[in-house]
């Protein structure tokens, strides 16, 4: 695994560093691209890159997203939205030269793609969504805005994993390791050596209405039929107040060459961390190559 950065220009004209990782033969004619959730980042996919890239012939491409793990925060919040986002895809699939791909985006990173897919048909050879589809219900919406913004130091590793623990329990993270390796990647110091969290707290403030007061359903489905690709593999926990079930079963009523995967016991959305959730991603992916 390479950790890199790209330079990409957003909305305000301006250029900003962007992190990724790139797993795997740079030359590999399969290419896989990762976007994480709304506070999550690229190290997310270690897992499922590390299969992809040492056992069948994949580069894996994983990217922070602005305000998240190693890539620039932003100076305004309010440029924190999806439209900034695909300025940083498309830029980053530009400057190496990759025409055509296959992706994989949980929970905001898949929102991304029903975005990203609009105005480039030919983008998207399989597309994966996790956990994330046309239709967010308002709860959903005003519980993530409610942990989002608590936004705790910690005095230790230990502290900040027993916190994570709780938070991110609707992962379906079972293993102590698994939880080491995503505390450990989920953590910084800051400029006053206090562990905190890694993303910048105003990545909400450009996407949605968080706050119980005001949150709304969010309808996506106008833009679903825009939605591209030659095979498309929905995920979805089963315990999900995210993508609800019915909500699932008519997308993937729309869509020709489509799969769903429900991974029992997990909540909003599957870490993709454990031998289940990966075999079943790999294998699905290997059988559309």
């Amino acid at each position: 695994m390479h950790s890199q950065q790209a330079s990409v220009i957003l909305d305000d004209n301006n250029a900003y560093k962007v992190h990724y990782t790139d797993w795997g033969d740079s030359n590999a004619k399969k290419v896989l691209v990762c976007v994480h959730g709304l506070t999550r980042n690229c190290r997310d996919f270690d897992y499922i890159a590390k299969e992809l890239s040492s056992s069948h012939g994949y580069r894996v491409l994983s990217i922070d997203m602005p305000g998240r793990g190693r890539s620039q925060y932003l100076p305004d919040s309010q440029m924190y939205i999806y439209k900034n986002y695909c300025l940083v895809v498309l830029a980053l699939l530009n400057q190496l030269k990759l025409t055509s791909v296959d992706y994989l985006g949980t929970s905001m990173g898949g929102i991304l793609a029903i975005y990203l897919s609009q105005e480039n048909p030919n983008l998207f050879r399989n597309l994966i969504l996790n956990d994330v589809g046309t239709f967010l219900p308002k709860d959903s919406i005003a519980r993530i805005g409610r942990y989002v913004r608590v936004y705790p130091s910690f005095t230790d590793v230990d502290h900040a994993k027993n916190y994570l623990k709780v938070k991110l329990a609707h992962f379906g993270i079972k293993n102590e390791q698994d939880w080491d390796y995503i505390t450990n990647h989920s953590i910084h110091a800051n400029d006053m050596g206090e562990l905190v969290l890694d993303y910048d707290i105003g990545i909400t403030d450009g996407l949605f209405k968080f706050s119980t007061e005001v949150a709304t359903d969010i309808d996506y489905s106008h833009l679903w039929p825009g939605v591209h690709c030659e095979n498309l593999l929905l995920l979805r926990g089963s315990k999900s107040e995210v993508l609800l079930h019915d909500t699932a079963l008519v997308m993937l009523s729309t869509k020709n060459n489509s799969s769903f995967i429900e991974f029992e016991g997990v909540g909003h959305a599957p870490a993709l961390m454990e031998e289940d959730q990966i075999k079943s991603v790999v294998d699905w992916l290997i059988s559309k190559a």
